[in-house]
């Protein structure tokens, strides 16, 4: 709990004027104005401190005893109950604060503009949050901002120029806090070259780790790893057949089975020959699948992932509900709600698919057979025209065949996943045509079963 000691007002007269001459002694300045009122006495100190606190021409004192007087003059007389002493430091510390440079070069001062004063305690507001002092970077943003309530994108238009005095500044000033500094330095990253940041960065980390000569080494020292043996070519043809017939899931338990295998994994020769074997036989014949490597930043390991495919190993389910009246008696009227289900399961060189209202767990097992005899089952071929799948199926029981059209699409779940139907019509003899509305059908998302063979060849 704070006392505060009572003083006399002749005491607390006294004290002032002894104060004052100190301050004369120490900064000399020119002869008080003329009093031009009979109300000045000695029984006013406060006026007399006042008339002698202004000088006569303030242009040509120091910038730190002028701000210091343009204080008021509540701020410089000592408050009750503080000693002369405290009184003295309070008054050195405005000067300080008052002639303090900033980072920006300038004074803190009331001489700076709002603007400098604004981008200085925002540079500072960034050094603190480097530092890892969360709690001053939020104040001195507090009061960048309400200086300068655009400093944010004044700062950031600084840091685009790297020519601009601002940097000069920066490096001139001394900062003993530099080592401290844990973040990223922004005049880098403001000036970084980031032409290349469309370009895929796949295989940064296997670059990096090439660079490095690592070599096989078993986890236990005295058990020799085959591995070791083999040359690089082999390893990578083993990761190539690897991921042909077990899919391309089994690359990501290779890559990390140590550095060397996940350098191996990424290398360009492993996914052209991927892309190669599975995106060959539905390519163009007459064009190369090289010629469109440039669409994918020149990676055939983003050729795989970003290139059009049908997956096979699973299926693509689609779900169909619709409501149906039932018969009632009276006020009764029972709805039904009816579920039936679409498959379609790709195979290397043709189709099914099933149209049926058995659920998905049986249903997997029964497409899993060579030969499907189930109603609503169709057989036919299918083709892929960059993300246009088209089918051609036929049905043992309707007259006539089926044809297809839909686009591959991604979802939420992964890519290549998704079906959305484009149009679908039956041809019968004669050359009749008959469209099937599209508009009621619902998109087949993929389903990966594990039973199934996840070959890609």
């Amino acid at each position: 709990m704070d006392v505060q000691v009572p003083v006399e007002e002749d005491e607390l007269a006294t004290f002032r004027q002894r104060w004052q001459q100190e301050l004369h002694k120490e900064k000399p300045v020119p002869t008080t104005l003329p009093s031009t009122t009979s109300s000045t006495s000695s029984n006013s100190p406060a006026r007399q401190v006042t008339a002698a606190a202004s000088p006569a021409s303030p242009s040509k004192q120091p910038a730190a005893t002028t701000a210091a007087h343009r204080q008021p003059l509540a701020q410089l007389q000592p408050k009750v109950g503080q000693s002369p002493a405290a009184a003295e430091r309070q008054l050195v510390k405005t000067d300080n604060e008052a002639a303090r440079p900033t980072p920006t070069g300038g004074l803190a001062g009331a001489d700076g503009s709002h603007s400098e004063r604004g981008l200085a305690a925002y540079v500072e507001a960034t050094k603190h949050e480097r530092m890892g002092d969360l709690s001053a970077a939020m104040k001195k943003y507090r009061e960048a901002h309400r200086l300068d309530p655009e400093v944010e994108k004044k700062y950031r238009a600084i840091l685009q120029q790297p020519s601009h005095p601002f940097h000069k500044q920066q490096k001139a000033l001394p900062d003993p806090n530099a080592s401290l500094y844990t973040y990223y330095d922004f005049h880098e990253v403001a000036h970084a070259d980031d032409s290349k940041s469309s370009q895929s960065d796949s295989g940064t980390l296997a670059k990096a780790l090439q660079r490095m000569d690592i070599q096989f080494i078993p986890h236990n020292e005295n058990r020799k790893s085959p591995f070791h043996r083999l040359p690089s070519e082999v390893v990578s043809h083993i990761i190539q057949w690897a991921i042909l017939l077990q899919g391309q899931s089994i690359s990501c338990s290779l890559s990390l089975v140590s550095k060397k295998m996940c350098v191996l994994v990424a290398e360009q020769s492993v996914w052209r020959a991927v892309c190669e074997k599975v995106h060959g036989p539905l390519a163009n014949p007459d064009i190369p699948l090289s010629s469109e490597l440039p669409l994918y930043r020149d990676s055939w390991m983003d050729m795989w992932l970003d290139r059009p495919r049908i997956r096979r190993d699973g299926v693509y389910i689609s779900r169909m509900n619709y409501v149906r009246q039932g018969e009632g008696q009276g006020f009764y009227a029972p709805v039904h709600l009816v579920t039936y289900y679409r498959y379609l399961r790709f195979h290397r060189d043709r189709v099914s698919f099933w149209t049926t209202t058995v659920d998905p767990a049986a249903a997997l097992k029964i497409l899993a057979a060579d030969e499907v005899k189930q109603k609503g089952y169709m057989l036919g071929e299918y083709t892929l025209e960059g993300k246009d799948v088209f089918l051609h199926m036929r049905s043992s029981e309707r007259v006539g065949t089926f044809r297809a059209h839909l686009t591959l699409t991604q979802s939420r779940r992964g890519r290549q996943n998704k079906l959305v139907w484009v149009a679908y019509w039956q041809e019968k003899t004669g050359g009749f045509k008959s469209e099937i509305p599209t508009k009621t059908l619902r998109s087949f998302i993929f389903s990966k079963v594990n039973s199934y063979p996840r070959s890609l060849i």
